[in-house]
């Protein structure tokens, strides 16, 4: 990144260099640089991605070491780039946000803004987590404690309406430096700095160091729904690619299905892994994981029941995972 910059904020002060092998030098090395400049699109040509443009076949030479010339991040909020807040892209000529007549527009597309910011170091200050961490290492945060975004659910998510799609939302990748924290809706943070970067369809932070995560306090609701003589409860319920490995999991699963779901009648569950969890050999037998799930029910209830698989789907395998993920509808019989 020039640490420097030009002063317009429609234009990256940062680039992607892209080796054949891992790189030698550290950060704070001032470098001179010299390759080709492309736009590679990951997937491509039919992975639906945007480009990202980058340096390949670079010559690196590392002139001197300082920290003296790191670039200040960039604000992203209120006291510096403050994001769009309901417009992805609403000026791509013929649906193409890359045609060379698509307008350029950073104040107003979200797809814009945070092109204007790519490869270069970012930070998001006192930003607020709208949903839990997922297993890809990846957190949703608001920045300023999500004071200039639109419509919040009494939960602390981000409500997506007709017209307004969230741009003001932010992906952090803690894929550099650790294993995500566990984080929920509500979780706080004093600040973020990372790399803004693009993967997987989306644009993100990489961070650069360790999350620090304060709890926002948000507990489990618990249904007032019942099961009884006169009526069925029902619920659905994805467990996130559930995998029969994975006992510390079911035993959570199951304490949740019980005690915030009072053990419904009938449960659909999402994202069942098949018996080999994430071992992509055509395997498509989920029995082990619904059973030790099960199991795990069984152990916490209080009245007797019986349990019957009522159907199995095999739905799309995740592109970022490749699992097979069987869907299946269970029926508690008290």
């Amino acid at each position: 990144q020039d640490p420097i910059g030009d002063g317009d904020d429609a234009t990256s002060e940062g680039v992607f260099v892209f080796t054949d092998a891992a790189p030698t030098v550290q950060v704070g090395d001032v470098a001179l640089v010299r390759g080709t400049v492309r736009e590679f699109r990951p997937g491509e040509p039919d992975g639906g991605n945007l480009t990202i443009t980058q340096i390949a076949d670079p010559t690196v030479r590392v002139l001197f070491n300082s920290d003296f010339f790191l670039p200040r991040p960039t604000l992203i909020g209120s006291e510096g780039r403050q994001p769009p807040t309901e417009i992805i892209d609403n000026d791509a000529v013929e649906g193409n946000a890359e045609n060379p007549e698509t307008v350029f527009d950073p104040d107003e597309d979200g797809l814009d803004f945070y092109e204007s910011l790519e490869g270069m170091l970012v930070q998001v200050d006192d930003a607020v987590a709208i949903a839990p961490s997922n297993r890809f290492g990846e957190v949703y945060v608001l920045p300023n404690n999500g004071e200039n975004a639109t419509i919040r659910t009494p939960r602390g998510g981000l409500v997506r309406r007709e017209n307004d799609f969230n741009p003001e939302r932010i992906q952090i990748d803690t894929s550099l430096t650790d294993a995500a924290p566990a984080v929920n809706a509500g979780d706080r943070f004093d600040s973020i700095t990372g790399v803004l970067d693009y993967s997987f369809g989306n644009f993100e932070v990489l961070t650069t160091s360790p999350l620090s995560v304060t709890p926002g306090g948000l507990s489990p609701e618990t249904t007032s729904l019942t099961p009884g003589d006169n009526q069925l409860t029902v619920a659905s319920y994805n467990v996130l690619a559930l995998s029969p490995d994975d006992e510390e999991q079911i035993e959570a699963i199951a304490q949740q299905i019980v005690n915030h779901l009072r053990s419904p009648d009938i449960l659909g569950l999402q994202e069942i892994e098949d018996n080999n969890g994430e071992v992509d050999d055509g395997t498509v037998d989920a029995s082990e994981t619904y059973t030790a799930l099960i199991d795990a029910i069984a152990l916490r209830v209080v009245r007797a029941m019986s349990f019957e698989i009522c159907r199995l789907w095999i739905v799309k395998t995740d592109f970022r995972a490749p699992i097979s993920a069987p869907v299946f509808c269970l029926t508690l019989n008290g």
